[in-house]
């Protein structure tokens, strides 16, 4: 049997509530004076900071054929439309946007000459 769809807005609406259903519970305490900031982690690895890292996700093939359809239908790449998704959902919830990363290399794909 067949599951009825969700539609966007109920599926975002789930998530909010196990996400707020997961997150741990303040404890109450009495309002105290605000301490020093605390001094900054050291970076570990500062060469690692630009590095763009691959981020996979699954879907169905008849998906895979829509985004694929989005992608030449638009002219985007699908790494963008995916970044401009992100940066929608980051937006919504009032968050800062991805910044933009490519490949660390070339990915073999030999380019026509012209």
């Amino acid at each position: 049997m067949n599951k009825p769809k969700r539609s966007a807005t109920s599926l975002q609406a789930a998530l909010a509530r196990s996400v707020a259903a997961s997150a741990p519970a303040e404890p109450e305490t009495p309002a105290q004076a605000p301490s020093a900031p605390a001094a900054p982690a050291p970076k570990l690895f500062p060469e690692y900071e630009t590095l763009s890292l691959p981020v996979t996700f699954f879907v169905t093939e008849a998906d895979r054929k829509r985004i694929h359809h989005l992608k030449t239908e638009t002219g985007l790449s699908i790494n963008k439309l995916t970044h401009m998704a992100w940066n929608l959902l980051l937006e919504e919830r009032g968050l800062d946007g991805l910044n933009w990363a490519e490949a660390n290399r070339p990915s073999g794909r030999q380019r026509r000459r012209t």
